[in-house]
C-alpha cells in the first residue's frame, strides 16, 4: 500500500486554475460533459492559418486548466481513507447503507463524512462504494477542500489488484482566501502489479496519466498531457512541458506545450517576450506565427 499512498500524495488529480492558467473556474452540472478518450490518435485536423494558431494557444489554456484542477484532489490521500474505512465498513449488514461516520481531517483541521454501501462483510468486491463528504479538510496546512467524492469499485482482488471509478460534485479548494471551482469530475483508477493506470474527465477535458504540478513562490510550473475538443472536429493532445506561469499576472514564461492532430500533423508552442509562438507542421511544412499572450 505504501506504492499507492505515494502516488496519491503526489498525484496530480487540481481544483485551482490558473489563466492562461490562473482563473477559477466553474461548472453547473453535477458531472462533467463528454471527453475524448484517455487513449488512441487524435481524430482532429488542424490547418495552417494565424486564426488557428491563435485558436491553439486557447484551446491548451483550457487544457492547462484541467491540469490543474486535476492537481488538488491530489491532496486527498486516497488510498489511506479507502482502507481503514472500507475494510470497518463491512462489519454492516450485507448491502445496508452505513452513514454518520465523521473523521477528522487531521492536525490542519476540518471533517470528513462518510457513508458506504456494502455487498459483502468479508471482502471487498466489485460494487461497493464510499462517498466522502468534505468539509473544511486540510490534509494540507493552508488549502481547504469542501464538496464531495464517491468511489465505486469495478474491480477488487487485493490491496495490490483493484480498481475503481471516481466522480466529485461540487469540489472546491480554498488557498489564501481565494476558492477556485466548484469542479465536478469523473475518473477511473486502476492498479495492477505496481502499474497504475488513470484518467480524469475534468470539465470535458481528459486529463491522462499523472501529471505533475510544482509551485515555487509565485510561479507555478505544469507537465501532464490533456485530450481536449477541437473546433467540434474530434480531439487533439496536448503535453505541457514544464510549463512555467506567472500566478500573480497568469502569463505563462517558459516551456512547451506540443499539441498532435490527425494525420500526424502537430504544433509547439513556446513563449517569445510578450508573444506565444506557435509552430505549425502540416505534411512536413513548418510555418511559425506569434500571438499576443
Amino acid at each position: 500500500m505504501r506504492y499507492i499512498t505515494t502516488w496519491i500524495l503526489g498525484a496530480v488529480l487540481v481544483l485551482s486554475a490558473c489563466g492562461g492558467g490562473g482563473s477559477s473556474g466553474n461548472s453547473s452540472g453535477p458531472t462533467s460533459p463528454p471527453a475524448p478518450p484517455a487513449s488512441g490518435t487524435p481524430t482532429a485536423t488542424i490547418t495552417n492559418s494565424p486564426t488557428v494558431a491563435t485558436n491553439l494557444t486557447k484551446i491548451s489554456t483550457t487544457g492547462l486548466k484541467a491540469v490543474l484542477s486535476a492537481d488538488k484532489l491530489g491532496t486527498v490521500p486516497l488510498a489511506n481513507l479507502l482502507g481503514g474505512p472500507m475494510i470497518t465498513a463491512k462489519t454492516t449488514a450485507v448491502g445496508a447503507t452505513t452513514a454518520g461516520n465523521s473523521v477528522s481531517c487531521g492536525v490542519n483541521g476540518g471533517t470528513m463524512n462518510f457513508t458506504f454501501m456494502v455487498n459483502n462483510t468479508t471482502t471487498l468486491s466489485a460494487g461497493d462504494s464510499v462517498t466522502i463528504v468534505f468539509t473544511d479538510c486540510a490534509f494540507v496546512a493552508g488549502t481547504r477542500l469542501n464538496g464531495s467524492i464517491n468511489i465505486t469499485f469495478t474491480r477488487y482482488i487485493d490491496a495490490t489488484n483493484y480498481a475503481f471509478n471516481l466522480t466529485t460534485s461540487n469540489f472546491t479548494s480554498t488557498s489564501a482566501n481565494l476558492t477556485n471551482g466548484p469542479y465536478n469530475y469523473t475518473g477511473s483508477f486502476d492498479l495492477n502489479n505496481n502499474i497504475i493506470t488513470s484518467a480524469f474527465n475534468v470539465d470535458g477535458v481528459t486529463v491522462v496519466g499523472q501529471p505533475v504540478v510544482s509551485v515555487n513562490g509565485s510561479q507555478s510550473t505544469t507537465s501532464g498531457t490533456v485530450h481536449i475538443d477541437y473546433a467540434s472536429a474530434g480531439w487533439i493532445e496536448c503535453v505541457y512541458s514544464n510549463w512555467v506561469v506567472d500566478n500573480t499576472t497568469g502569463k505563462p514564461l517558459s516551456g512547451t506545450i506540443t499539441i498532435t492532430a490527425a494525420n500526424g500533423d502537430s504544433a509547439v508552442i513556446t513563449v517569445v517576450g510578450s508573444h506565444y509562438q506557435v509552430a505549425i507542421t502540416i505534411n512536413g511544412v513548418l510555418t511559425s506565427y506569434l500571438v499576443p499572450l
